[in-house]
């Protein structure tokens, strides 16, 4: 078998379809570019042809031509592994919508300000060009290193962790010093940082927009091709999660959550957010502290089943209430009293004794009035009345 189409096989089934096209597109266009040099100057971005000969095409075809071979090699290297990751975040359709959005609006800023210089003297700026992937690519970058949530990332062979919220800066800074600031990668980084802030969620389709025309709009067909990634398969913030698994898991929880806030708007709803509100407890319930005291509120105060009131030792018994408890001698002697007064009379001698059956006596509830102070004898005798002191 051939290795270079074996590669190019397993390169293909693993890139996903938006990412694998703007590969091969740079690709044959930089090829073209050697047999045509009309090609390159027909679609880069002039201001002077674009606005003034009205060539607007310019504006989102510009990214595509005038890459050289080396600038080629490293888009290609940047876009194959964090193209891929943003994609399947985003889904498909939502990628190429950035893409186009951060292509377009970075050379229309770049035309405008050009026009601008001119107005204020410096004509030659209506001829400055703007051209290169690599402005469309570090606003993706930018988009890439603010959703990821990875608290941080290594420039190059630097032996450094830069945070990864100013990667993207750092970038642009490294590649100024080696052939001077560009404007057009400029705008691209500042739309970038925009999207991911959720400033131009206007300029792309809403995510439940994309879901419908995959259904049954102009996106359907498109959708059943190999490598796109459906609106409902995007995994939105868990693309990322081989870089959480590599980095510290308290930093990169956090730094996932503080993403979370620029992004919901946009990400699928497979997204869950980490600080889950606490549960919140049921509200107490104010009433008896025995299972089998007989005794409920009404209209505020505690009556006994024969509709009698408690007396204030009573209600501190029953648990419920406003009244004030009294102190345990006394609660302690009216309970006393009412046990004596309750005490059965002896039978006559001409009656048989009683045969009735016994009541069950509930040995937690014994332990439970055994802990307020009663002995066995009267606890049980308390429980067999079923806890009715005005019996």
């Amino acid at each position: 078998p051939n290795p270079a189409l074996e590669w190019y096989k397993e390169w293909s089934g693993r890139t996903p379809l938006v990412t694998r096209y703007i590969l091969q597109t740079l690709g044959v266009l930089y090829l073209l570019s050697w047999a045509t040099s009309s090609l390159t100057l027909g679609l880069i971005n002039i201001p002077y042809s674009t606005i003034l000969k009205f060539q607007p095409y310019r504006l989102f075809l510009a990214p595509l031509v005038g890459n050289s071979l080396l600038s080629l090699v490293f888009a290609a290297i940047w876009l194959s592994s964090m193209g891929a990751k943003v994609e399947n975040a985003f889904g498909s359709a939502k990628f190429a919508s950035v893409i186009l959005m951060v292509g377009t609006f970075a050379n229309a800023g770049f035309a405008i300000f050009c026009f601008l210089m001119a107005a204020l003297g410096t004509y030659e700026a209506l001829f400055f060009t703007c051209q290169g992937f690599w402005v469309v690519l570090l606003g993706l970058i930018a988009v890439e290193s603010l959703e990821s949530g990875v608290p941080t990332r290594q420039l190059f062979m630097i032996p450094y962790q830069i945070p990864t919220k100013y990667y993207p800066l750092a970038l642009y800074a490294f590649f100024s010093l080696l052939g001077g600031p560009d404007l057009g990668m400029g705008f691209g980084l500042a739309l970038g940082y925009a999207y991911a802030y959720g400033h131009l969620d206007f300029a792309t389709p809403s995510v439940v927009r994309v879901a419908s025309m995959e259904r049954a709009g102009c996106l359907a067909r498109l959708a059943q091709q190999p490598g796109y990634i459906a609106q409902a398969s995007a995994q939105g913030t868990s693309a990322w999660a081989g870089e959480w698994s590599q980095s510290d898991p308290a930093a990169g929880t956090a730094g996932a959550a503080g993403t979370a806030g620029t992004a919901a708007e946009r990400l699928p709803a497979n997204v869950v957010d980490r600080n889950r509100p606490p549960q919140v407890r049921p509200p107490r319930v104010d009433g008896p502290a025995l299972g089998f005291n007989p005794f409920f509120l009404s209209q505020g105060g505690v009556l006994s089943r024969d509709g009698q009131s408690l007396s204030s030792a009573s209600l501190a018994f029953s648990g419920g209430g406003d009244a004030k408890k009294p102190d345990a001698a006394s609660a302690r002697a009216a309970r006393l009293r009412a046990l004596e007064k309750r005490a059965p009379s002896e039978p006559p001698l001409s009656e048989p004794p009683s045969t009735s059956p016994a009541v069950p006596v509930d040995d937690g509830s014994v332990e439970q009035l055994m802990e307020m102070g009663f002995g066995r004898a009267q606890a049980a005798a308390l429980e067999s009345a079923d806890g009715d002191l005005a019996a």
